[in-house]
């Protein structure tokens, strides 16, 4: 049976937890379906899928890594209409490897990228942002924090002013953290403000006392910031909540965590934090992975950062699941994506896991997509025909692609059933 949840995130204690273990149907992905039930892109070599959006002309935009164009790993970017035929698509990158890691929509329809690239002079991976027109225009492409060090970017997201804030992590590691540092102390959050024509308004870095990995942030309020990081220590894992407030002092950007909420339990049980939403005046909703990956958890948190009444539960398949990305549902509940090791298989491949929850985690449905091969879903959002369209890596083989990994986009309905 997996591990029953006990962790204490913040300074709020989980002692207990919802278990559903739902009955799922496994959708094989073939080749001679791809037409009708999935869309896949690339060429030749791998490639990794990051997220997809929503476009303003009902489009979808999916952005990820290809290392089929000669230069090591580019950032590839693939625009479709919506039934997912393939508009345009741009690849972006030097000579050293780049990886595109998400796509954000902006109000005007432009996308801005973020991600990473490799300085080929020092070896060196750079934080990177790409800001784009509908029509696949480079308007900026910036590298941003201290080039003497590995940094990238994991997600970015709009702010009030019309700039924007990206987070992820650097090796640059902040010394003067309040518990000290630790011989794991390998990374740090990095947190980054833009202007929306590229320009640097303030970063910051952020950790405890172990490794923090940047997964998230959303903004609450004018200078006020929520993230979540994944945080790694040799012998664990857990997960960091942080909500705080920017200030200028003397030109250089101050992060003051709001209420302590800066602390994790580094328990075993919880290992992941991997995306959040934040509902104005409401509460924060966070998704990640459960001991050993055995599970999914969903947190529900209230704007004090203190967990809800029914805010936690534990759920997912029989086999091992991984979280990677959600999204609110009209009836209030959760649309999930992610991995799961394959049920028909004995090497533990993964299939695409996609599970719809009600408003307190309980699962209505789940649904695994797959092949022979590892097969991760990435990122989710909700169709304008009430379906959901899930960005996802295919290793499905067979004719039509040969056996590299595509990034691919599969649409279902209301259900899960693979339209």
């Amino acid at each position: 049976m997996k591990n029953r949840i006990q962790a204490s995130i913040i300074f709020l204690s989980l002692a207990s937890m919802v278990l559903v273990l739902g009955s799922c149907r496994k959708e094989k992905i073939k080749p001679e379906q791809a037409n009708s039930f999935i869309k896949y892109y690339g060429k030749g070599g791998t490639q990794k899928a990051g997220n997809v959006a929503l476009t303003p002309d009902g489009g979808y935009i999916l952005v990820g890594t290809t290392d089929s164009y000669g230069n090591g790993k580019d950032i590839l970017v693939v625009k479709t209409d919506q039934y997912g035929n393939e508009q345009w698509s741009k690849v972006l990158g030097g000579a050293g490897d780049d990886e595109g890691q998400y796509v954000l929509v902006t109000k005007n329809g432009d996308y801005v990228i973020a991600g990473s690239k490799t300085d080929v002079s020092n070896s060196k991976t750079n934080a990177s942002l790409i800001k784009m027109n509908a029509g696949g225009s480079i308007l900026f492409d910036s590298l941003y924090g201290d080039k003497n060090y590995n940094e990238k970017f994991n997600k970015v997201q709009e702010t009030l002013d019309g700039g924007f804030i990206a987070v992820g992590q650097t090796d640059k590691v902040n010394p003067t953290k309040p518990e000290g540092t630790s011989t794991d102390d390998k990374l740090d959050m990095l947190l980054l403000k833009i202007n929306t024509n590229g320009l640097k308004d303030w970063d910051v870095v952020i950790g405890i006392k172990y490794s923090d990995i940047g997964t998230a942030v959303q903004q609450y309020d004018d200078d006020e910031f929520a993230t979540t990081a994944t945080s790694t220590s040799s012998t664990n894992s857990d997960i960091q909540i942080t909500r705080g407030r920017i200030q200028i002092v003397n030109n250089k950007a101050d992060y003051t965590a709001v209420a302590n909420q800066n602390k994790s339990s580094l328990n075993k049980d919880v290992l992941t934090a991997v995306d959040l939403i934040y509902e104005t005046g409401n509460a924060f909703y966070i998704i990640g992975s459960t001991g050993n990956n055995e599970e999914i958890y969903l947190l529900k948190l209230d704007n004090n950062g203190v967990q809800v009444s029914d805010g936690f539960a534990a759920f997912g398949t029989s086999g091992k699941d991984i979280a990677a990305a959600f999204q609110r549902t009209s009836d209030e509940g959760f649309i999930i994506t992610g991995s799961t090791t394959a049920t028909s298989s004995n090497d533990e491949t993964t299939d695409v896991l996609l599970i719809k929850t009600d408003a307190v985690g309980k699962p209505i449905w789940i649904k695994q997509f797959g092949g022979t091969g590892n097969d991760t879903g990435t990122g989710v959002q909700i169709t304008s025909d009430g379906g959901y369209i899930v960005s996802a890596s295919i290793a499905f083989g067979g004719n039509a692609t040969g056996a590299n990994t595509v990034m691919s986009l599969i649409h279902v309905d209301s259900n899960g059933e693979l339209k």
